[in-house]
Parts: structure tokens; C-alpha cells; sequence
């Protein structure tokens, strides 16, 4: 094994694996006696490169890393790359399970790949493709013209030796104080929240099953609400009328989501935050709620006075504060971790994922597939501008924090004794807390002009992530189910 000091270059001793005429000699002709210096901590490291073959049992015993070479030829398309890579990252899992950390895919002859084709595009896809599927490292390269080398060596340092820790930068010293500042503000301009407002109440109309709903909801007074709630619907979706059924004074009734009675029932029983109850879990196709007495902001935020409006903003980042309060390492729904909501498809399910891990690296894979998607269809047959390929963040530590995921003026009700409650948890979960902010910036257009001046207080700038949201809604569905799936992605 290697020995590490702080001032002497450190040895790191790396098998290359691969078949005959996959590039193996190159690689090693370049990489071999290679010296990286590393700019974060001034820390120098010679690689020392040795042919081997892949299937040596005692690969790891001898030595500290093993990169595997795969032949890029012209004329290959998603499927060639996935016969190419698939099962030698097969054999790496299954052969070398304890020390896949310490391997790398390397695709090699890079130079052959005519720069900004259809198939260049889909080798900048790899890298994703390769994590999501098998938590491995697949980078290109070129003898030729030395590309990606650097990122190699780069990579077997970064793996074998961790990045010393650091101080946070300013900036983000910054960041965290405004938002201190900012919460002690909301505290002091906050609506009150009523004692035990989420403590469960028996229910009051006796409704024994589906078939008893039919003549609830058809009532003129049903109907009459649903029209009246169509009118604040975009204007596209108007015909379509409202989902929601005011089916008695103290009752409301849409289509049951899978998700949402579970959802509704977590979010009350973990916050301090106005949420109507759920009734009659027993009900197959109907989701029942108490109904709040007041407003949704849809209705009401042009008519309030601008002191009025900031004390609702500075409500709401009470309760997302709260939220975020809450957290675990499984990302999706309170039960079942099942990832839901437009924000991330339009009506379908993904997930569960093992891990926040396995959960930022299928977003990553989705983006790029859909910027693919994009420059298939909008550059190559269309002749608009190349798509701007997306920047992998990287942000794999990002914590994982409850979500409404839904946050709307259409889903937030000032009831008449001046109380704010979030309704529709259909799509909550646990996930990064840019995800809130995310979904509160979209669909600027179907809501009042003046709420979104507020949107800073609330949840801050938008996130970086807005930049290719629309490349993963392009190619999402189709890594989603039509129902909520049981199997976990690891």
C-alpha cells in the first residue's frame, strides 16, 4: 500500500484491465510515472501503471487502484455503449464488490468520435448513465490528443486520498447569517397558529363507502363550489373544471391520490403547521379533508394590503422552516419513499431510492438524457442553437429535508379568523431543500404578479438547478411508473 507524508509524492500503484486492443498500452504509455499535483492541498502523487487481468482474484491485494479500458469505435449509439460498458461494470460489481470505489471505466480512442455528433452527445451522457446503473466512474479519453488523462489521475487521487477538510467560503458564511437574520424577522411578523390545531376530531357525516359519495358531490351546492374554484384554474385547464367537491359545510373531496392520505396524516402528526385533517381512510377513490372556513391566496392575495401580504410570506417561511427541521437519509414519501409531483413527472411515480445518493445521481442521468433528448430533436432535425449541456452540481451531501413540493397560491387558504393553512401533501417527501424552491419558482405565470416579488423572503434566489430542470421534465416519464412501485433502486 501506499505511505502518505505531508511533503513526499505518494505512490499509487494502479492495474489496467481490459481486452486486447482497448487501448490498454496507451493508457499505460501516458499514465505510467505520471506526476498529479494537487492544487486544494499541494500534495504531490505518482502513479505507477501495470497491465493485469480483470480476473485476478488478489487484483486489490497487490494493488491500490484498477482502471478497466473499453474501445470507443464511430457508429456507436446508446445501445453499442450500453452492450460495451454493461457487462464489464457487471463483473466489476460482482467480481471486486468490496473495492468498487477504487476501479474507473475508462473509454479510450476518444479522438475517433467526431466533436458535437449525435454520438459524442451520447458519450457525455455515459458518465451519468454508468453511475445510476452501476455506482461507478466512466470517463473518456484520448492517447491522441491526451484528453481526459488529467481527469483520470485526478480521479484516483480524489478516491484513494479524500480532500482535506476546509473552512466554508464567505459567501456561504454570508448566506447562513442573512438567513438567521431573516428567520428572527419572519418569527416576529408571523400570523398565529391556533393551540393543537392539528389534534384529530371525530368524524361528523357518516359516509359507510365510495357508492355514498355520488350523491354528495353531484349536489348543486357541490357542483356550484366546483365551478366557482374552475374560475381560478389556468385558463387552459378551466374546461376542465375544479378537482375539489365541497360535499357538506365542513367537508371537501377530490379524486384519491395513492400517496396523499398517508402524506396529510405525517405532515400533522410531525408539525406545528395549519393542516386540514384527513377523514375516511377507508374510501377507495375519494380523498376527504375538513374544509377551511376563508380563501385560497388565489382568491384573495390582490385584494390584501402589502403589510398583509409580507406577514403571509414571512408565515409561510415559518412553516418551510419547520419542515426543513425534519429530515432523513431515504429520500420521496413519508411512507414508502415513492417520488411523486410535477416538479419531478407529470403524474408518474419513481423511486424509491436507497439513498440521497442514488437519488442525485438518477437526476443526474435524466437531465443529461433529456439534454440528449434535446439536441436530437432541436439541433439535428430542427437546426435551432446546440442546447447548453447541463453542469453536474455534485451536491451528494445535500441533506435531505421535508418537502411540500407544491407550494402555490392555489394551496395555501387564509381562513377567516386570519390562520394559513397548506393543503394538497400529495407530493411531499424528503428531499434537498432546493426542490421547495425549485417548485415554488415554476409556473410563475398562472399566479398573481405581486406574489412573486415575495418569493426571496420566502425561499431565496432560485436555484442552479432551475437552469436544466426543463432537460430532466423532458425525459423524466420515462423513468417513471403509473403506479407507486415496491422495489427500492439501490
Amino acid at each position: 500500500m501506499f505511505y502518505m507524508t505531508k511533503k513526499e509524492t505518494i505512490t499509487i500503484n494502479v492495474a489496467v484491465c481490459g481486452l486486447c486492443g482497448s487501448g490498454k498500452s496507451k493508457l499505460i504509455e501516458h499514465l505510467n510515472g505520471y506526476t498529479f499535483m494537487r492544487a486544494a492541498d499541494n500534495r504531490s502523487f505518482r502513479l505507477i501503471l501495470t497491465e493485469q487481468s480483470a480476473e485476478c482474484e488478489v487484483l486489490f491485494s497487490k494493488f491500490e487502484f484498477a482502471l478497466f479500458t473499453l474501445e470507443l469505435k464511430t457508429g456507436m449509439g446508446n445501445a453499442e455503449l450500453w452492450d460495451m460498458w454493461k457487462p464489464c461494470a457487471d463483473k466489476i460489481t460482482t467480481n471486486h464488490a468490496d473495492h468498487t470505489f477504487k476501479t474507473c471505466l475508462v473509454g479510450t480512442k476518444l479522438d475517433t468520435i467526431s466533436s458535437g455528433s449525435a454520438q459524442d452527445v451520447a458519450l457525455q451522457c455515459l458518465p451519468t448513465s454508468v453511475a445510476f446503473y452501476s455506482r461507478l466512474k466512466y470517463i473518456s479519453t484520448s492517447s491522441v490528443t491526451g484528453e481526459g488523462i488529467h481527469a483520470v489521475a485526478s480521479h484516483i487521487v480524489d478516491q484513494l486520498v479524500p480532500h482535506p477538510p476546509t473552512s466554508p467560503p464567505w459567501h456561504v458564511i454570508f448566506h447562513a447569517a442573512r438567513e438567521k437574520f431573516l428567520d428572527t424577522i419572519a418569527c416576529l411578523f408571523a400570523l398565529p397558529v391556533p393551540p393543537n390545531v392539528n389534534k384529530d376530531t371525530e368524524d361528523t357525516v357518516d359516509i359507510p363507502d365510495d357508492d355514498a359519495m355520488e350523491p354528495l358531490y353531484k349536489s348543486p351546492e357541490s357542483m356550484a363550489h366546483n365551478a366557482y374554484l374552475a374560475t381560478f384554474a389556468p385558463k387552459d385547464m378551466i374546461s376542465r373544471g375544479s378537482p375539489a367537491y365541497r360535499i357538506a359545510p365542513s367537508l371537501i373531496a377530490k379524486s384519491r391520490n395513492p400517496l396523499e392520505w398517508d402524506n396529510t396524516a405525517y405532515a400533522r402528526s410531525h408539525l406545528n403547521i395549519p393542516i386540514p385533517q384527513p377523514r375516511y381512510p377507508h374510501l377507495k377513490y375519494w380523498f376527504v379533508t375538513d374544509f377551511i372556513k376563508g380563501k385560497s391566496l388565489i382568491e384573495c392575495w390582490d385584494s390584501l394590503g402589502l403589510y398583509m401580504r409580507f406577514r403571509i410570506a414571512c408565515t409561510l417561511r415559518g412553516y418551510i422552516s419547520q419542515m426543513r427541521r425534519l429530515a432523513r437519509d431515504m429520500p420521496g414519501s413519508p411512507v414508502g419513499g415513492h417520488v411523486h409531483g410535477y416538479i419531478f413527472s407529470r403524474g408518474y411515480y419513481s423511486g424509491p431510492f436507497e439513498s440521497a445518493a442514488t437519488f442525485y445521481r438518477y437526476i443526474e442521468d435524466v437531465t443529461f438524457r433529456g439534454w440528449q433528448c434535446r439536441f436530437d430533436s432541436d439541433y439535428l432535425l430542427r437546426g435551432l442553437p446546440l442546447p447548453e449541456k447541463p453542469i453536474l452540481l455534485r451536491d451528494y451531501d445535500s441533506a435531505l429535508v421535508f418537502t411540500h413540493a407544491d407550494i402555490s397560491p392555489s394551496n395555501l387558504m387564509l381562513s377567516d379568523d386570519g390562520v394559513l393553512w397548506i393543503i394538497d401533501w400529495a407530493t411531499c417527501g424528503f428531499y434537498p431543500s432546493w426542490v421547495e424552491v425549485l417548485a415554488m419558482y415554476r409556473y410563475q405565470e398562472f399566479r398573481p404578479r405581486s406574489w412573486n416579488y415575495f418569493m426571496w423572503l420566502v425561499v431565496g434566489s432560485p436555484p442552479k438547478q432551475r437552469l436544466y430542470w426543463d432537460y430532466f421534465l423532458e425525459e423524466a416519464d420515462s423513468y417513471s411508473f403509473l403506479e407507486p412501485s415496491e422495489d427500492v433502486i439501490p
